[in-house]
């Protein structure tokens, strides 16, 4: 093998391990990511975390992201595990990262045999929901959501937020057991969706919204 062909091999795995696009972040905190990591799943290849940084309390925010392989539920719904890590800039690089509660399952449509990789637009199962309701669900929301902005006219925490964009985040249930559409605005804030079931369609039946928190801005 030449020395042009072993270093390509060199960048290639550089560029598998490195995050990806999003948060900036030193070295140091990603090598103690990587530490930790490898500590808690030795026997998993490394991944490829998504970074992220905020402001709380006025103290710099960092997590990390880890989404698993992939796996089809039933066609096209495709669904992967989610663990998400929080860093604090205290004790030992492998001892700076917490997991942040139990691991999510994330859900997608995706048309070919494999699943690949988790999109950016994969949905959060925020309780457990079946795989035909979800798959339906995903395939029905731009209606539904369409069909709320009606609900939210004649709600006095959801007028507000009727005309912005939205974006499905996650999938819950409700305490009697019906399924909720979850949305953030691209004004910041959130509308929670619950729909009914008749036969294999669904209906938007009412809304419940969150305004944006004083300072904050954008659906993400």
């Amino acid at each position: 093998m030449n020395v042009t062909v072993l270093r390509i091999a060199a960048l290639s795995a550089l560029l598998a391990l490195a995050p990806r696009a999003g948060a900036q972040l030193s070295e140091a905190e990603t090598d103690s990511f990587y530490r930790f990591y490898r500590g808690l799943h030795p026997e998993v290849r490394m991944p490829q975390p998504a970074f992220s940084t905020g402001a709380g309390t006025g103290k710099r925010q960092l997590s990390a992201t880890v989404d698993g392989k992939g796996q089809r539920a039933v066609l096209p719904l495709c669904r992967a595990p989610r663990e998400t890590f929080d860093y604090t800039p205290h004790g030992r690089p492998e001892q700076r990262w917490r997991p942040r509660g139990e691991p999510q399952q994330v859900i997608w449509i995706h048309h070919t045999p494999q699943c690949g990789q988790v999109p950016d637009d994969a949905v959060r199962l925020l309780a457990p929901v079946a795989d035909m309701d979800a798959l339906r669900l995903l395939q029905q929301y731009p209606e539904l959501l369409g069909n709320a902005r009606l609900l939210m006219a004649g709600n006095t925490s959801c007028a507000p937020l009727r005309n912005n964009g939205f974006r499905l985040t996650g999938l819950d249930r409700a305490k009697d057991g019906q399924n909720i559409l979850v949305f953030d605005s691209s004004q910041g804030g959130s509308v929670r969706i619950t729909t009914r079931k008749s036969r294999n369609e669904f209906q938007a039946w009412g809304a419940n919204c969150e305004g944006p928190r004083r300072g904050r801005k954008g659906g993400k």
